[in-house]
Protein backbone atom coordinates (compact mmCIF):
# COMPACT_ATOMS: atom_id res chain seq x y z
CA UNK A 1 0.00 0.00 0.00
CA UNK A 2 1.54 3.26 -1.10
CA UNK A 3 1.71 6.40 0.98
CA UNK A 4 -0.75 9.20 0.45
CA UNK A 5 1.06 12.31 1.68
CA UNK A 6 2.49 14.11 -1.33
CA UNK A 7 2.16 17.81 -0.64
CA UNK A 8 5.18 17.89 1.66
CA UNK A 9 7.96 17.77 0.76
CA UNK A 10 7.96 15.90 -2.55
CA UNK A 11 6.44 18.77 -4.52
CA UNK A 12 7.59 21.74 -2.54
CA UNK A 13 7.60 24.09 -5.48
CA UNK A 14 6.16 26.57 -3.01
CA UNK A 15 9.46 28.36 -2.75
CA UNK A 16 9.55 28.86 -6.51
CA UNK A 17 5.91 29.93 -6.59
CA UNK A 18 6.48 32.53 -3.90
CA UNK A 19 9.64 33.81 -5.53
CA UNK A 20 7.77 34.42 -8.78
CA UNK A 21 4.89 36.00 -6.94
CA UNK A 22 7.22 38.43 -5.19
CA UNK A 23 8.50 40.63 -8.58
CA UNK A 24 1.52 18.37 0.33
CA UNK A 25 -3.57 8.35 15.58
CA UNK A 26 -5.41 5.24 15.54
CA UNK A 27 -4.75 2.23 17.76
CA UNK A 28 -3.15 -0.86 16.30
CA UNK A 29 -5.53 -3.00 14.28
CA UNK A 30 -6.32 -6.55 15.44
CA UNK A 31 -4.67 -9.54 13.82
CA UNK A 32 -6.64 -10.58 10.74
CA UNK A 33 -8.91 -13.59 10.64
CA UNK A 34 -8.54 -14.29 6.96
CA UNK A 35 -11.04 -16.28 4.93
CA UNK A 36 -11.37 -17.04 1.26
CA UNK A 37 -14.61 -16.30 -0.57
CA UNK A 38 -15.49 -19.97 -0.49
CA UNK A 39 -15.17 -20.12 3.30
CA UNK A 40 -17.47 -17.18 4.01
CA UNK A 41 -21.01 -17.82 5.09
CA UNK A 42 -24.10 -16.28 3.53
CA UNK A 43 -24.26 -13.86 6.46
CA UNK A 44 -20.83 -12.44 5.66
CA UNK A 45 -20.98 -8.85 4.36
CA UNK A 46 -20.78 -8.51 0.58
CA UNK A 47 -21.37 -12.24 -0.08
CA UNK A 48 -20.00 -13.42 -3.41
CA UNK A 49 -17.97 -10.26 -4.04
CA UNK A 50 -14.25 -10.52 -4.57
CA UNK A 51 -11.93 -8.37 -2.48
CA UNK A 52 -11.22 -6.10 -5.45
CA UNK A 53 -14.95 -5.57 -6.02
CA UNK A 54 -15.50 -4.62 -2.36
CA UNK A 55 -12.57 -2.21 -2.54
CA UNK A 56 -13.94 -0.61 -5.71
CA UNK A 57 -17.37 -0.38 -4.15
CA UNK A 58 -15.84 1.44 -1.20
CA UNK A 59 -13.88 3.81 -3.42
CA UNK A 60 -17.08 4.58 -5.34
CA UNK A 61 -18.95 5.30 -2.11
CA UNK A 62 -16.30 7.81 -1.07
CA UNK A 63 -16.39 9.46 -4.49
CA UNK A 64 -20.19 9.77 -4.31
CA UNK A 65 -20.16 11.33 -0.82
CA UNK A 66 -20.94 15.04 -0.68
CA UNK A 67 -18.62 15.59 2.27
CA UNK A 68 -16.15 13.63 4.39
CA UNK A 69 -13.43 14.21 6.97
CA UNK A 70 -10.06 12.47 7.00
CA UNK A 71 -7.43 12.54 9.74
CA UNK A 72 -4.28 10.55 10.24
CA UNK A 73 -0.51 10.60 10.17
CA UNK A 74 2.38 9.58 7.96
CA UNK A 75 6.12 9.22 8.43
CA UNK A 76 7.81 11.69 6.09
CA UNK A 77 11.57 11.71 5.44
CA UNK A 78 11.80 15.48 5.91
CA UNK A 79 9.02 16.33 8.36
CA UNK A 80 9.18 13.22 10.50
CA UNK A 81 5.81 12.00 11.78
CA UNK A 82 3.31 14.39 10.21
CA UNK A 83 -0.39 14.55 11.01
CA UNK A 84 -3.13 15.54 8.59
CA UNK A 85 -6.65 16.85 9.11
CA UNK A 86 -8.77 17.57 6.03
CA UNK A 87 -12.44 18.28 5.38
CA UNK A 88 -13.11 17.31 1.78
CA UNK A 89 -15.89 17.94 -0.72
CA UNK A 90 -15.98 18.28 -4.49
CA UNK A 91 -16.27 22.08 -4.38
CA UNK A 92 -14.82 23.35 -1.10
CA UNK A 93 -12.15 21.79 1.09
CA UNK A 94 -9.67 22.79 3.77
CA UNK A 95 -7.03 21.18 5.94
CA UNK A 96 -3.59 21.15 7.45
CA UNK A 97 -0.41 19.07 7.62
CA UNK A 98 1.56 19.42 10.86
CA UNK A 99 4.71 18.07 12.45
CA UNK A 100 7.31 19.20 14.94
CA UNK A 101 9.00 20.87 11.97
CA UNK A 102 6.09 23.09 10.97
CA UNK A 103 2.51 23.45 9.80
CA UNK A 104 1.05 23.90 6.32
CA UNK A 105 -2.59 24.92 5.78
CA UNK A 106 -4.64 25.00 2.60
CA UNK A 107 -8.12 26.11 1.55
CA UNK A 108 -9.60 25.28 -1.85
CA UNK A 109 -12.78 26.76 -3.31
CA UNK A 110 -13.50 25.71 -6.87
CA UNK A 111 -10.54 26.64 -9.05
CA UNK A 112 -8.87 28.87 -6.45
CA UNK A 113 -6.80 27.95 -3.41
CA UNK A 114 -4.93 29.62 -0.57
CA UNK A 115 -2.05 28.16 1.40
CA UNK A 116 -0.17 29.27 4.48
CA UNK A 117 2.81 28.06 6.50
CA UNK A 118 4.47 28.93 9.79
CA UNK A 119 8.02 30.02 10.61
CA UNK A 120 9.13 26.48 11.51
CA UNK A 121 8.13 25.14 8.12
CA UNK A 122 9.75 28.11 6.37
CA UNK A 123 13.02 27.21 8.08
CA UNK A 124 12.64 23.46 7.43
CA UNK A 125 11.77 23.84 3.75
CA UNK A 126 13.78 27.02 3.09
CA UNK A 127 10.67 28.97 2.12
CA UNK A 128 10.47 32.79 1.94
CA UNK A 129 10.22 34.08 5.50
CA UNK A 130 8.36 37.23 4.47
CA UNK A 131 5.29 35.13 3.55
CA UNK A 132 5.00 33.47 6.97
CA UNK A 133 1.51 34.04 8.36
CA UNK A 134 0.10 35.17 5.01
CA UNK A 135 -2.35 33.33 2.77
CA UNK A 136 -0.82 32.80 -0.68
CA UNK A 137 -3.46 32.64 -3.40
CA UNK A 138 -3.11 30.42 -6.48
CA UNK A 139 -5.51 29.05 -9.09
CA UNK A 140 -5.79 26.02 -11.34
CA UNK A 141 -3.46 27.64 -13.87
CA UNK A 142 -0.63 27.89 -11.33
CA UNK A 143 2.27 25.46 -11.77
CA UNK A 144 1.97 24.39 -8.13
CA UNK A 145 -1.82 23.83 -8.22
CA UNK A 146 -1.88 20.03 -8.40
CA UNK A 147 0.65 19.66 -5.60
CA UNK A 148 -0.86 22.23 -3.25
CA UNK A 149 -4.47 21.04 -3.49
CA UNK A 150 -3.78 17.29 -3.76
CA UNK A 151 -5.17 16.27 -0.37
CA UNK A 152 -8.17 18.60 -0.75
CA UNK A 153 -9.33 16.66 -3.80
CA UNK A 154 -12.08 14.08 -3.43
CA UNK A 155 -10.83 12.45 -6.62
CA UNK A 156 -7.33 12.08 -5.12
CA UNK A 157 -8.67 10.04 -2.21
CA UNK A 158 -10.92 8.03 -4.53
CA UNK A 159 -7.95 7.10 -6.74
CA UNK A 160 -5.87 6.16 -3.72
CA UNK A 161 -8.52 3.76 -2.37
CA UNK A 162 -9.24 2.34 -5.84
CA UNK A 163 -5.52 1.77 -6.45
CA UNK A 164 -4.88 -0.29 -3.32
CA UNK A 165 -3.61 -3.84 -3.75
CA UNK A 166 -5.62 -6.06 -1.38
CA UNK A 167 -5.84 -9.85 -1.56
CA UNK A 168 -8.06 -11.21 1.23
CA UNK A 169 -10.77 -10.24 3.68
CA UNK A 170 -11.01 -10.65 7.42
CA UNK A 171 -13.12 -9.80 10.42
CA UNK A 172 -13.42 -6.06 10.93
CA UNK A 173 -14.21 -3.97 13.98
CA UNK A 174 -16.61 -1.07 14.65
CA UNK A 175 -15.58 2.51 13.95
CA UNK A 176 -17.79 5.03 15.76
CA UNK A 177 -20.42 2.31 15.98
CA UNK A 178 -20.29 1.32 12.31
CA UNK A 179 -19.39 -2.35 11.65
CA UNK A 180 -16.72 -3.02 9.05
CA UNK A 181 -15.01 -5.72 7.05
CA UNK A 182 -11.23 -5.73 6.83
CA UNK A 183 -9.55 -6.01 3.43
CA UNK A 184 -5.96 -7.20 3.84
CA UNK A 185 -2.67 -7.19 1.97
CA UNK A 186 0.01 -9.10 3.97
CA UNK A 187 3.67 -8.20 4.13
CA UNK A 188 5.67 -5.30 5.56
CA UNK A 189 4.49 -2.92 2.87
CA UNK A 190 0.98 -4.32 2.88
CA UNK A 191 -1.82 -3.10 5.08
CA UNK A 192 -5.56 -3.03 5.65
CA UNK A 193 -8.62 -1.12 4.54
CA UNK A 194 -11.71 -1.23 6.76
CA UNK A 195 -14.96 -0.87 4.83
CA UNK A 196 -18.35 -0.10 6.37
CA UNK A 197 -20.84 -2.97 6.17
CA UNK A 198 -23.83 -0.93 7.37
CA UNK A 199 -25.12 1.76 5.03
CA UNK A 200 -22.89 2.86 2.12
CA UNK A 201 -19.61 0.96 1.84
CA UNK A 202 -17.55 3.93 2.95
CA UNK A 203 -13.84 3.43 3.72
CA UNK A 204 -13.43 3.98 7.47
CA UNK A 205 -9.79 3.32 8.23
CA UNK A 206 -6.58 2.47 6.36
CA UNK A 207 -3.11 1.66 7.62
CA UNK A 208 0.15 0.15 6.42
CA UNK A 209 1.70 -2.72 8.34
CA UNK A 210 5.01 -0.90 8.93
CA UNK A 211 3.11 2.07 10.41
CA UNK A 212 4.20 4.34 7.58
CA UNK A 213 0.69 5.79 7.63
CA UNK A 214 -2.74 5.56 9.21
CA UNK A 215 -5.90 7.36 8.05
CA UNK A 216 -9.41 7.53 9.51
CA UNK A 217 -12.43 8.54 7.38
CA UNK A 218 -15.61 9.79 9.01
CA UNK A 219 -18.36 12.45 9.03
CA UNK A 220 -19.59 11.35 5.61
CA UNK A 221 -22.23 13.69 4.18
CA UNK A 222 -22.02 15.98 7.21
CA UNK A 223 -21.98 19.52 5.76
CA UNK A 224 -19.24 21.97 6.65
CA UNK A 225 -18.45 25.51 5.53
CA UNK A 226 -15.22 26.82 4.03
CA UNK A 227 -14.58 30.51 3.48
CA UNK A 228 -11.85 32.27 1.53
CA UNK A 229 -9.28 34.15 3.65
CA UNK A 230 -9.79 37.91 3.74
CA UNK A 231 -6.66 39.07 5.61
CA UNK A 232 -2.97 38.93 4.69
CA UNK A 233 -3.57 37.52 1.21
CA UNK A 234 -0.63 37.41 -1.23
CA UNK A 235 -1.98 36.99 -4.76
CA UNK A 236 0.23 34.70 -6.84
CA UNK A 237 -2.29 34.20 -9.65
CA UNK A 238 -0.74 36.94 -11.79
CA UNK A 239 2.37 34.78 -12.12
CA UNK A 240 0.40 31.62 -13.00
Amino acid sequence: MSRRLSVLPASFVLGAALTVGAASPASAAPAPVVASVGQLSAKTPFPGLRVSAIKNKSAGALRAAKYFHVTGNELDKTLGRASIDFQVSSGRSSGRISSAKGTFKVIRIGTEAWFSYDAKLAATMKLPADAVGSWCKINNKSASWGDIVDLTSQYTWYKWIAGMSLSSRAQGKPFTGTPTIRLVQPGKKGGSLYVATSGPAFPRYAHRNDNLFTYSFFAYNVPFSVEAPSDKVVDLTASA
